[in-house]
């Protein structure tokens, strides 16, 4: 059964088309079906495997490509890690894209369908969790290139709904962005961590209280 939110909101309404990867990453070499084939035998062992676990030996034996190969379009494992979190996010941006193109005026309702489309993902029982936050905690401390992609990323979804809440109108704005930025990455954790059981529409609900309670006029102190 397709699951419908108080807001109106349908998963279905949000397929996009798939893209050709066009990272960062490998924008020095242009796509092809090798890139490509390289880039989802790597996106499989790391969803499954971790990142630090799989190695480029790993890789190459998956996609049926040899090193050099590898090593010319990604340029080190590192930068192949992060070409695959380039693609999940580049997902979400797109994600969000449909529902700006669902809500072209209304923020409020942006925001709360994108907090529907989320809880609708990390109600599925095959939820996986956040390959982002995953590799975040694969590489704890320290200045590396893979930790440093996740940082940027999650900044900008914060920076994000930041943007979003002031064109909304929210009395806290930069508050409210923080807020549901936990309630999303909460949410990402206990989704992968009891996988369907929660609570559906949990996620939706905290935010939609969150947003209304933003919007309400401020009370005047009662007189001492």
């Amino acid at each position: 059964m397709s699951f419908l939110s108080s807001s109106g909101f349908d998963p279905n309404q949000l397929e996009t088309r798939p893209e050709k990867a066009a990272t960062t990453v490998n924008e020095r070499a242009k796509w092809s079906p090798l890139l490509e084939r390289i880039l989802a035998a790597a996106s499989d062992l790391f969803s499954r495997q971790g990142i630090r676990s799989v190695s480029v030996d790993s890789v190459i034996e998956t996609a049926g490509v040899s090193k050099p190969s590898l090593y010319r379009l990604f340029g080190s494992k590192d930068q192949l890690a992060i070409a695959y979190l380039e693609r999940h996010e580049q997902d979400f941006w797109r994600k969000l894209d449909a529902i700006a193109a669902l809500h072209p005026e209304d923020m409020q309702q942006r925001l709360l369908t994108l907090l529907d489309w989320i809880d609708s993902e990390v109600s599925q029982p095959d939820y996986h969790g956040c390959p982002l936050t995953h590799a975040a905690i694969e590489y704890l401390g320290g200045d590396h290139p893979v930790r440093n992609a996740v940082i940027a990323h999650k900044r900008t979804i914060r920076q994000e709904l930041v943007k979003m809440t002031q064109q909304m109108g929210a009395a806290q704005p930069a508050l409210l962005a923080d807020q549901l930025f936990q309630l999303i990455e909460g949410a990402r954790i206990s989704g992968q961590l009891l996988l369907g059981e929660g609570s559906r529409g949990a996620l939706a609900f905290s935010g939609r209280q969150l947003i209304e309670a933003s919007l309400l006029p401020a009370q005047p102190r009662a007189a001492e």
